[in-house]
């Protein structure tokens, strides 16, 4: 087992590994992810939860949404439109995101017993 780490931060880690593993990154950083996936994976029996499981689903889901607003806001910044409400929306969506990854995190932390919890400053969780 990972010390030092809650178990969801290394769920979350394991989720955003899967996600790399899915999308469209350089070859590089595609063959570190699904390397890191192999180390790391094992991990998610040892918490006691499983790819089947529905915070492990929920945690998965919250990034891939994550990753799909925060490539949206960067092609709009990168178009010069930082400026425009859908922009200032888009953002918006990605703060109550980030809470609800916490309270994701968070649950998975007290449903697994988990030793080290993590503080955040989540609005919601």
């Amino acid at each position: 087992m990972l010390t030092g780490l809650s178990h969801g931060e290394i769920v979350d880690r394991l989720a955003v590994l899967r996600i790399r593993s899915w999308k469209h990154v350089s070859e590089t950083q595609q063959r570190l992810a699904e390397w890191e996936l192999g180390i790391l994976l094992p991990q998610l029996d040892a918490i006691g939860l499983s790819e089947r499981s529905v915070l492990w689903r929920w945690l998965l889901a919250c990034n891939l949404r994550i990753w799909e607003v925060v490539t949206l806001l960067k092609k709009m910044a990168a178009e010069g439109q930082q400026r425009e409400v859908g922009f200032t929306r888009l953002s918006m969506t990605l703060v109550k995101l980030e809470n609800l990854r916490i309270g994701i995190k968070d649950r998975i932390n007290r449903r697994t017993g988990s030793v080290t919890l993590e503080v955040k400053d989540g609005d919601e969780h």
